[in-house]
């Protein structure tokens, strides 16, 4: 699996401008949105419910046609369009996403229950009622969930580029195609975007000390938290591209594409 991982990134690496071509319209809305906020807040008034729907709409939309395009580009050569109309593909996407969630509600609802069940009873205090030992319960019902969302995502991952290509893969078909490798699906897809996630983390360690101990003077810390909140989020579009290449990989080892598919 470590040559799928590097695999992975290679193409990240190599397709970098259409990356920032597709995500140009995602990140146009997020930043319209924000500042849409940071005026209704300036007057005192909040967001009305239409531009939030819209705002909803505009990024499920930008996010599912980026996701598909990737796929596309990656698995048949598709040239990538910002901007594109919605197509039979992104629907199969969306549902595909939806059967996924599903799936994995079905799966951890159980595990919460069986974290409730089990879970100390909570003891009076002067302060109300707290829970006996919520740092061991949270601790296990963390690890339940991370191990839920691993497997799953594991076994369930290589739905999403078929659909994106045309093929109306069911959740059955991607389970057997994954079965006997959901151990070291886990550990690629882990190793392909640890090195993201423990960036992330130290920035905002780093940050955060930096503001605690007054390391920034008080007239850069607005451009300081904007600087940081646009490093975050080039980190996080790098991460989700990093993780839709691996699936992509991944479809492509399992399932040899053959010829496009509209």
């Amino acid at each position: 699996m470590l040559q799928s991982v590097l695999e992975a990134w290679k193409l990240s690496l190599h397709h970098r401008g259409s990356m920032l071509k597709i995500t140009m319209p995602l990140v146009g809305i997020t930043f319209a949105y924000f500042a849409a906020n940071a005026v209704a807040h300036h007057a005192q008034r909040r967001l009305a419910d239409p531009v939030v729907l819209f705002w909803a709409f505009a990024t499920l939309y930008s996010t599912i046609t980026a996701a598909v395009s990737w796929h596309r580009l990656l698995l048949l050569g598709e040239p990538i369009k910002a901007i594109r109309k919605w197509h039979s593909a992104d629907t199969a996407y969306l549902k595909g996403s939806l059967l996924i969630a599903l799936i994995a509600t079905a799966v951890f609802i159980p595990i919460v229950l069986i974290m409730a069940l089990i879970a100390p009873a909570p003891t009076k205090t002067p302060w109300g009622a707290q829970p006996a030992a919520p740092v061991k319960t949270m601790l296990a019902l963390g690890l339940a969930t991370m191990l839920t969302v691993a497997i799953i995502s594991a076994r369930t991952m290589v739905l999403l580029p078929g659909r994106a290509i045309g093929n109306k893969m069911r959740a059955t078909e991607a389970f057997n195609y994954t079965r006997g490798n959901t151990f070291r699906i886990v550990l690629a897809m882990g190793a392909a975007i640890a090195p993201l996630i423990a960036l992330t983390q130290l920035i905002q360690l780093g940050a955060a000390y930096a503001f605690l101990f007054g390391m920034i003077a008080e007239a850069y810390q607005l451009p300081a938290v904007i600087l940081l909140i646009l490093v975050i989020m080039t980190i996080q579009v790098i991460y989700s591209f990093v993780a839709l290449t691996m699936a992509s990989v991944l479809y492509g080892k399992l399932k040899p594409v053959t010829a496009p598919v509209a």
